[in-house]
């Protein structure tokens, strides 16, 4: 019997559908919407019964976080009121951006200051799970050589969020709303469980417990400015682990010559958050299945945007002769 997949191809372009009726667009707007009240509100309640649990953050950095919120909603609304290609692409622009400056935020009201940190159950959790310390295992392989790729790998997130939104700004497609939506809902429950679980990582909690990781130069000076950067709140779920999962999984669908390109680096990049102590174990596994499960479910980008794509592509059972 033979076997019936999607194929491949890229969606239509908006530019595209709005040539053939512009049916295939009209999906886009409210999917990004729905994904900034995802992740508005989903951080918004966090941050909410974070500071129930421990008022010590009102003012400050939080109180200017919960207004950032507030303005990105509206500011969001303002921009997609017309549905069309420039406005689509200065959404995306302005999610990058709250993407950016929400992760500042939350670790200017939340790292510097004392309060509850949920390291000691995640490093329980993790020793239960692998009967002991995970890191004992990676003593062995400490080497020049492996903290450079390691430490290249795991700077490389910033190519994977880039890359992906510079290419679906420069070709939005039917499908770029949905994906979107789903990105932000990946950020906003993940920043979600920065703001409800902070944990600072194994590096910056107990570094008297760990071995020594041995840096080349240029391992050392990534190391050094990564360090400076880290919020010490954004250990569980990684995020670094999520979006590489999914940015992953969306370039084999639509862009399998940059899936070959960005493989081997997401790999270093997933091996690198806890070869170089950043990340427990346990974080790349959440991390990952949080962003399998954001991108996972078929694209729907409407009845117009399949049939622009081209039907489905017919192929033999293994076996049979072509």
């Amino acid at each position: 019997m033979p076997i019936f997949v999607p194929n491949l191809n890229l969606p239509p372009t908006v530019e595209q559908a709005s040539a053939a009726g512009g049916s295939a667009f009209e999906g886009v707007a409210p999917d990004i919407r729905r994904g900034v009240a995802w992740f508005a509100g989903t951080l918004g309640a966090a941050s909410l019964l974070r500071l129930a649990l421990e008022p010590r953050y009102w003012g400050g950095f939080y109180l200017a976080w919960l207004v950032v919120l507030v303005v990105y909603v509206l500011l969001q609304r303002g921009i997609l009121s017309r549905a069309d290609p420039a406005r689509v692409r200065l959404a995306l622009l302005v999610n990058l951006i709250v993407i950016g400056v929400g992760y500042a935020m939350i670790g200017a009201a939340l790292g510097s200051a004392s309060g509850w940190r949920a390291d000691d159950a995640l490093y329980r959790v993790e020793c239960a799970l692998f009967g002991g310390d995970p890191q004992r295992f990676l003593s062995s392989w400490r080497s020049p050589w492996m903290s450079t790729a390691a430490a290249l790998g795991y700077v490389s997130f910033v190519v994977f969020l880039v890359y992906f939104f510079l290419a679906e700004a420069l070709g939005v497609t039917a499908a770029t709303g949905c994906l979107q939506l789903r990105l932000m809902r990946l950020y906003g429950i993940g920043y979600s469980c920065y703001v409800l679980f902070p944990a600072a990582g194994p590096v910056f909690h107990h570094p008297a417990m760990l071995a020594p990781v041995v840096h080349s130069p240029v391992a050392a000076y990534l190391c050094a400015w990564v360090s400076r950067c880290c919020s010490r709140v954004d250990v569980w779920p990684s995020l670094h682990a999520a979006v590489c999962s999914f940015v992953l999984i969306w370039a084999y669908r639509l862009h399998r010559r940059a899936f070959l390109l960005l493989v081997l680096p997401g790999a270093a990049l997933m091996a690198g958050a806890v070869y170089l102590q950043y990340h427990y174990f346990i974080d790349i596994l959440a991390g990952s299945a949080l962003g399998v499960i954001s991108i996972l479910p078929p694209l729907k980008i409407g009845p117009a945007a399949a049939s622009a794509g081209g039907p489905p592509v017919r192929h033999p059972p293994r076996g049979e002769a072509g």
